[in-house]
């Protein structure tokens, strides 16, 4: 890939985040060569508006497993995948959910001219134009991604949506490219080799990985299946006998599963029958009591006819006693007493001084009535025999329920021994001696994953041998490209740092499957000057600089990668400024390395917040009054102010902001 895209013009349409002004509505900005600066304070939506000239440039369309890795991995990667954030990223950021807002970017890439736009709600491409041409719209833009890499002269979309997302863009999404390896292998190989040769490295890459894993995983299924030929072979030597002593135990268990049957079912069985048996026990003591109820009624009758004039208090003392045999008078239960009254009432005699009823004149005047003895013997009679009924019925649940419960028991203890029964009978199986034939087929299957994993170990090799004839083919070229990086990084990175720091070019030893072969790969080591050491440093890890450091050294790498990567030397590059962690001086010269690359055909988008730091005037140049050049300069700032929804911050310190960004047009820090 030699051709970067060089970003022309940017338009949003009725998107809230960005309203614009009643007279330039939404967003209508120019991009222009050497420096254009999107101006804003946090909370205006700059990362959000990098993020959306991202997208309309790849679409909707991520790198495989890239998202949060720490690395950028050690394959070429092959395919793209749906983005997450496809119907989520811009919507959730307004009210209406984008439904009506669009995005329109034009750019370049060499002599190719594409304008596009895109829904908002969902990044699908409204409309796509190469040349002024009209491209078809798909659901996958396939139109469109070969367009762009056959402009770009990419081997296929995934290495232009690498290069874009990681040289093109540095934003918050940002890894470190210098310190890892394998990163840089990819870039070399996207930037410095031949479409065809990007795209063969790709596909043998994933011929070995995927012949390699093969092999290994069938591996393992012999070392397995070796260890069960083995222990199989052991067990037929050393446990003859096993098979009786299995029968009879399996013989027993077998019994004991039988009696374990029966078991259940006998519970089950008395189960349902004392529940049955409740049912009638219930039945029959509201009999009883219905009895017994009856024989009260009678016995209250006669005591009533006896006594006609007695009050309600008497009667009830004499029935409490007639009844329970407790005397309300004193609190004490008199069985006797019970007796004598229930005696005198069924013989007929009265209950005060035992004479005969017979002879009373309140009998002969009709006076005393009561049931007859008839009646009341019914009664009794009736109330004996649903006692006798509930009682049997006790004694059978009582008697039942004892036998459901031993039944219990007995499962509990079955099951106990099943347990250990099983248990004895697995490990007698465990140790059976296998069927000879069985061992045999076993054999046979290991010999014949073994052959299966020599052909795959043959396919892996067969592809190693391509790849290393494809390394030998590029490596020569890649390692002439390196020398450029380190040249162009060297220019760049002296307008940041004060120490001494190169790029040293080494051959590095690494392999593209986990046991094949290795392989020599280009590489380039950063070294700089410390306090404590004389001479450069080899500095192998990103913790062994600041992390202002850190940051623009990698970015000065990839200003490097782009610059010796791009033929005709036009490109864009939208940096989020990582502003905090400079203090004044080096955010000037943070600035002159931006500008010393924004030369010539190349131009450079960057965001800034608005302080009273040095960065605004450093990128605008030197101090001037002049009207012309401050308009000039007023032209290549996107000033969020203007076109952004304002916070609340923005409310209410909107003049000291605006102050702050016509003294950096102007080169004077606020």
């Amino acid at each position: 890939m030699n051709r970067f895209p060089v970003l022309q013009h940017l338009k949003v349409t009725n998107y809230r985040l960005f309203p614009g002004s009643p007279e330039v509505p939404g967003i209508d900005f120019a991009f222009h060569d050497g420096i254009s600066l999107l101006a804003g304070i946090n909370g205006l939506g700059k990362t959000t508006l990098i993020n959306m000239i991202f997208r309309l440039l790849v679409g909707a369309f991520e790198l495989p497993k890239d998202s949060g890795a720490g690395k950028f991995g050690s394959a070429a990667k092959a395919n793209v995948v749906p983005w997450a954030g496809r119907t989520t990223y811009f919507p959730q950021r307004v009210a209406d959910r984008a439904k009506d807002a669009t995005a329109q970017l034009s750019f370049r890439i060499g002599n190719v001219s594409f304008h596009i736009v895109r829904s908002l709600a969902n990044l699908r491409l409204l409309e796509c134009r190469r040349n002024g041409v009209e491209l078809v719209l798909s659901p996958n833009e396939d139109a469109y991604r070969a367009a762009l890499c056959e402009a770009a002269d990419a081997g296929q979309f995934v290495d232009f949506l690498t290069a874009v997302k990681y040289l093109t863009f540095f934003n918050e999404e940002r890894r470190d490219i210098l310190w890892d390896e394998q990163a840089q292998r990819q870039f070399f190989r996207i930037l410095f080799t031949r479409p065809e040769e990007a795209r063969a490295w790709i596909e043998v890459e994933q011929q070995i990985a995927s012949a390699d894993s093969r092999a290994r995983n069938i591996s393992a299924s012999v070392f397995q299946l070796d260890q069960d030929l083995r222990a199989g072979e052991r067990l037929l030597v050393n446990n003859a006998g096993v098979d009786a002593r299995l029968a009879a135990e399996q013989a027993l268990l077998d019994a004991d599963l039988k009696r374990k049957a029966e078991l259940e079912e006998q519970a089950e069985k008395f189960d349902g029958e004392i529940r049955m048996m409740r049912r009638d026990l219930e039945r029959a003591k509201l009999f009883e009591d219905a009895a017994r109820q009856s024989v009260e009624e009678i016995r209250f009758s006669r005591l009533g006819a006896l006594f006609p004039t007695l009050n309600e208090t008497a009667r009830y003392i004499l029935t409490q006693l007639h009844a329970d045999g407790r005397c309300l008078a004193c609190e004490q239960h008199t069985p006797d007493a019970q007796a004598r009254l229930q005696g005198a009432l069924e013989a007929g005699l009265c209950v005060v001084c035992g004479s005969d009823l017979a002879a009373s004149p309140r009998q002969a005047d009709g006076i005393i009535a009561s049931a007859s003895d008839q009646d009341l013997a019914d009664a009794k009679q009736r109330y004996e025999a649903a006692s006798i009924q509930r009682e049997t019925l006790f004694d059978d649940e009582r008697t039942l329920d004892q036998s459901w419960r031993m039944t219990l028991k007995e499962l509990g203890e079955i099951n106990t021994a099943l347990n250990t029964r099983k248990a004895d009978v697995e490990a007698l199986r465990s140790q059976l001696p296998p069927d000879p034939e069985d061992l045999a087929k076993l054999r046979s299957s290991i010999q014949e994953l073994r052959e299966r994993e020599e052909i795959e170990k043959r396919k892996r090799q067969g592809a190693e041998a391509v790849y290393g004839t494809l390394l030998a083919t590029v490596n020569e070229r890649i390692e002439t490209a390196t020398h450029r990086v380190s040249g162009f990084f060297q220019t760049l990175i002296e307008r940041f740092l004060e120490e001494r720091c190169s790029l040293t070019f080494q051959m590095i030893s690494d392999r593209p499957s986990q046991s094949g072969r290795f392989f020599q790969y280009p590489s380039l080591r950063f070294e700089m000057t410390a306090a404590a050491f004389e001479g450069e440093q080899i500095r192998q890890s990103p913790d062994d600089v600041s992390e202002s450091q850190r940051e623009f050294i990698d970015l000065a790498f990839r200003m490097a990668l782009a610059e010796a990567a791009a033929a005709d030397g036009a490109m864009s590059m939208v940096i989020e400024t990582p502003e905090a962690s400079l203090d004044a001086i080096f955010m000037g010269r943070a600035a002159e390395m931006f500008r010393a690359f924004a030369e010539g055909p190349r131009s450079m988008i960057v965001t800034s917040n608005l302080t009273s730091s040095v960065m605004i005037p450093a990128l605008m140049g030197t101090p001037t009054t002049d009207d012309v050049e401050i308009d000039r300069r007023r032209r290549r700032v996107l000033n969020l102010l203007q076109v952004a929804a304002p916070n609340a911050a923005v409310r209410h310190h909107f003049r000291q902001y605006d102050d702050f960004l016509e003294a950096g047009l102007r080169g004077h820090a606020g």
